[in-house]
């Protein structure tokens, strides 16, 4: 199972650099692809990101307060979005709350940077594999597996996050969002 992660700015990079090689431990069917590991020297990077982009079966966006406005981030995003049929992406949070997530973003059902949040994203991962997919395994493994990642967002959670006390949204923004997202389904845009 091909796993594009999408990231943009230091702690999504080091989230992304964490599930790179943490996922395919608890997941080992899953080939996760980021372009900072995966793009040798000398290669065009459009033309992989594209190429991967046609291959993949889920979608995994790291986003952080730093990162949750990026063009590029968004553009990767939608272009996960419409090249998976049946579109699979993850935003993964972390420093965010879901409430803080706005339109388009929001339309994908999210996960914090937390053990039930890590656990919704292996068991969606896992769901993609269909009849090969591990059963009463898989919560042994991820048990298992889960202090490694709890130690390492203990040490992201400790770096200074630019942005962070910007992004928090108040009931009435995230009221005003839903309404305009509402609005946008009903219109057909």
């Amino acid at each position: 199972m091909q796993v594009f992660i999408s990231w943009s700015g230091e702690i999504s990079k080091a989230l992304t650099f964490y599930l790179h090689e943490w996922l395919p431990t608890v997941v080992q069917r899953a080939v996760p692809w980021m372009s900072e590991r995966d793009i040798e020297a000398g290669q065009r990077w459009n033309v992989e990101i594209a190429s991967r982009l046609n291959e993949i079966d889920i979608g995994i966006i790291c986003l952080t307060p730093e990162n949750l406005n990026a063009p590029w981030l968004l553009f990767e995003a939608g272009a996960v979005a419409k090249a998976i049929d049946n579109a699979r992406v993850i935003p993964v949070l972390f420093g965010l709350r879901k409430s803080d997530l706005r339109f388009p973003l929001a339309l994908f059902q999210a996960v914090e940077c937390e053990r039930d949040g890590f656990f919704e994203l292996v068991f969606a991962l896992n769901n993609r594999l269909g009849t090969e997919k591990l059963t009463t395994a898989l919560n042994t493994v991820f048990n298992g597996l889960w202090p490694n990642p709890e130690a390492s967002l203990s040490k992201l959670q400790n770096e200074p996050i630019e942005g962070e006390e910007n992004t928090h949204r108040n009931d009435r923004e995230v009221l005003e969002d839903i309404l305009e997202g509402v609005f946008t389904i009903q219109r057909g845009d």
